[in-house]
Formats: structure tokens, C-alpha cells, sequence
């Protein structure tokens, strides 16, 4: 690529100018007629396609199916500032609701049911453990419990 056509002035400068002003886009038979205004007898067939390819290879213009249009570069290469769209500032995203630990929850306690008379009698039995007879303990405080059956366990 010739530094010759990237000066202002040139044929390169004239048609991306002539592109600009049809609002940066424009199908490739309106930008060259446009162009064709202010390059007069520069315009001719073989020199226009040279300045298409010179300023796609410059990262000026790109081309999308038919359409040309002017890149960042190109209009810093202009002096027009490019639109900056204003991004909004990321946000994390909220952690995940974990319920509070209710330790007294009913979902927590030990399911007992009203039982009958007697129903706790096998507790009065001591269990073998190996040549020694243990007496039945626990930790929870049953309900239709017999009070001296919670005294057997506190031992």
C-alpha cells in the first residue's frame, strides 16, 4: 500500500470524504458517483477500484455483501471521532438465597407419636455387652416416657 494514497488530498482521502457524507455507508454505484464530484477526471474505472482496495487494505472501509462502510479507522483518519456507545458497568451477580438453619424446626425434631401404655417397657431391659449387662440410655426426652426410665437414662 502506497503512503502516497493515505495523504490528504489524494484519491483515497476524497473518496472516504465522499463516503462520510453519505452517512459512513452507501452501495458501491452511490459512493463512487459521489466520489465522482469531487475526484472529476481522478474517478475513471481502473483508479476507482485501486482506491476501494487501497482503503479496505488500510482497514478504512469494509465491505458487507454490497455495502461499504467507513471503519473506526477510518474516520480517526478523517478526524471525525468515532461514536463510542457508553457501556454500563457489569454487575455480579447476587448470590444465591440459602433459607436461615432453624436448628428448632419441627423438619429437625424427632417424630414421636403418642403412644400406648407400655410401649417404652423394652427400655427397662439392660442390654448385653459382651459379659456386662448395660442399662438403656439416651439423649432425647421422650414424650409418654416413664419418669423413672429418664432417671435410667441420666446414669
Amino acid at each position: 500500500m502506497s503512503a502516497r494514497l493515505l495523504r490528504y488530498g489524494t484519491g483515497a482521502h476524497l473518496a472516504l470524504s465522499a463516503l462520510h457524507s453519505l452517512d459512513g455507508q452507501a452501495l458501491g454505484v452511490r459512493w463512487q458517483a459521489a466520489a465522482a464530484q469531487s475526484l472529476g477526471a481522478k474517478a475513471r474505472e481502473e483508479q476507482w477500484d485501486v482506491i476501494v482496495h487501497t482503503l479496505i487494505s488500510a482497514s478504512m472501509v469494509f465491505q458487507r455483501s454490497e455495502v461499504f462502510l467507513i471503519s473506526d479507522d477510518g474516520l480517526e483518519w478523517l478526524g471525525v471521532a468515532a461514536e463510542v456507545v457508553p457501556r454500563a458497568e457489569p454487575l455480579a451477580a447476587p448470590a444465591r438465597y440459602v433459607a436461615p438453619m432453624r436448628p428448632l424446626a419441627s423438619k429437625h425434631l424427632v417424630n414421636v407419636r403418642a403412644t400406648r401404655e407400655g410401649a417404652f417397657d423394652y427400655r427397662d431391659i439392660p442390654s448385653l455387652h459382651g459379659t456386662e449387662r448395660v442399662a438403656f440410655k439416651t439423649s432425647l426426652k421422650v414424650s409418654g416416657m416413664r419418669p423413672e426410665t429418664q432417671e435410667g437414662a441420666r446414669r
